[in-house]
């Protein structure tokens, strides 16, 4: 167990796939492995033939946040880098589990051994909400300096610990190449930190990995086209700040509703087309260890079905409900309560980038060819927006839609509740329901 611990803090035996492989099986085989962990004991899940496809993931995750104190204090590129050498010298030989202990704190000054007890125990997991990374040039005597920050928000009552890791696409200034790009950030259970870096070349992109946690997608790239810009005179110093309030990306008067939001979020009951589907209904009800399913664009999907990607919203679990097009009795419903009259923006979220581009392509010339059978074939999402008796239907392209946030229409709504439908009448491949926001207008 030792020797397999090494291997996966130095990373030989994880094999996650390639976020299209997750994309098609709804979940990475870590998520798969950090579900298992928060309900069945360590030895079991690595013991217990059936998720014998899933053991090694378990251990590296298991591994690296047995190490995470120790990878906070002298960094976790380093941790790494020493362990390696460290095992290059043992080459061969069996290395026993109190060894690494001893060596760890010998090198660190940190003990790991209070963490073995409950080694076996399910795993507690965190929850984060993560914040839009903010950008501020800093101009100085020398050089452009790059101020990158990025803040986390445990929202449960367990600790934990969240890696990050700034990747750049163009290193066109000299300065970063033997500054360490990962780093281990240490968050307690409703805590909020914030982690401030300086760098010669601009972050191309931030990945996030929540370790030990309920987040989905577990590992989020963060690109550079949404994060916040900034003009500075003054750099603050690098390092790890505990701040008093929460992450909120929200903004002022913004009223958003999501799929995973209970009570404000629902769905039409599927159609029951006869005792085949009802029976695979009933398997999926009695075999729902992972409840997320894979996304295709070219998979039917008779009724509305649950999936993960880091391209929908979501503050810590970015999912939606798909579905294939029909003739409109399927709907998906988001209530938004308005405690103020007034007048609102309306905007949809939309994940165009979620359709293949073969399925793009064809389904463009499509729309501009009117080439089906003499029919045109339409990619519109089709709303209806309603309050008391009154009802607007908006259709929106999702072939012109922007990814993100996309306004359907302004509206005067009262101190209510307002309910905005999307229905399954399209010709595109598949549906997404994912979330809906309101703004209110000032005068």
């Amino acid at each position: 167990m030792a020797n397999r611990m090494v291997e996966a803090m130095t990373g030989g035996t994880q094999n996650n796939g390639s976020a299209w492989m997750r994309r098609m099986n709804g979940l990475s085989e870590d998520e798969k492995a950090l579900i298992l962990m928060s309900k069945y004991s360590f030895d079991r899940i690595m013991s217990d033939p059936e998720w014998e496809d899933l053991a090694d993931n378990a251990l590296a995750i298991k591994t690296k946040d047995f190490f995470a104190p120790v990878s906070v204090a002298v960094g976790y590129e380093s941790l790494k880098d020493s362990i390696s050498a460290k095992t290059r010298e043992r080459e061969f030989a069996n290395v026993s589990f109190d060894s690494i202990l001893d060596w760890v704190q010998n090198y660190s000054g940190i003990s790991l051994k209070d963490k073995i007890e409950g080694w076996n125990d399910t795993a507690r997991l965190a929850c984060y909400k993560v914040g839009t990374p903010t950008i501020t040039t800093v101009t100085t005597d020398t050089a452009d300096i790059y101020q990158a920050e990025i803040s986390f928000e445990n929202i449960s009552d367990n600790p934990g610990y969240v890696n990050v890791e700034f990747m750049f696409y163009e290193v066109e200034n000299a300065g970063d190449e033997d500054k360490p790009k990962s780093m281990m950030v240490s968050v307690g259970a409703h805590e909020t930190r914030r982690l401030v870096t300086h760098w010669f070349n601009i972050p191309g992109r931030i990945s996030v990995n929540t370790m030990l946690s309920s987040n989905l997608p577990h590992d989020v790239n963060l690109d550079g086209s949404d994060w916040s810009t900034y003009e500075g005179t003054e750099l603050e110093e690098e390092g790890v700040y505990t701040l008093n309030g929460g992450v909120d990306n929200t903004l002022p008067g913004e009223i958003i509703v999501d799929n995973e939001d209970r009570g404000l979020f629902s769905l039409s009951r599927p159609l029951r087309t006869g005792y085949l589907s009802k029976w695979i209904d009933k398997a999926k009800e009695n075999d729902n260890e992972f409840i997320y399913e894979g996304f295709s664009d070219w998979r039917t999907y008779s009724q509305w079905t649950l999936v993960t990607d880091q391209n929908l919203y979501g503050d810590y679990i970015r999912s939606s409900y798909i579905i294939s097009p029909g003739d409109g009795s399927q709907y998906a419903r988001w209530s938004v309560p308005l405690s103020v009259a007034g007048v609102y923006d309306v905007y949809f979220y939309a994940s165009p980038s979620l359709y293949s581009n073969n399925n793009r392509n064809r389904r463009w010339n499509n729309n501009n060819n009117n080439n089906n059978n003499g029919r045109r074939v339409t990619s519109d999402y089709n709303f209806e927006i309603e309050q008391f008796n009154m009802k607007d239907h908006v259709s929106m392209n999702m072939w012109r839609a922007d990814e993100g946030w996309n306004l359907l229409g302004t509206f005067r709504f009262e101190a209510d509740t307002v309910r905005i439908s999307l229905n399954n009448r399209s010709s595109i491949s598949v549906i997404i329901a994912d979330a809906v926001r309101m703004v209110k207008r000032e005068r």
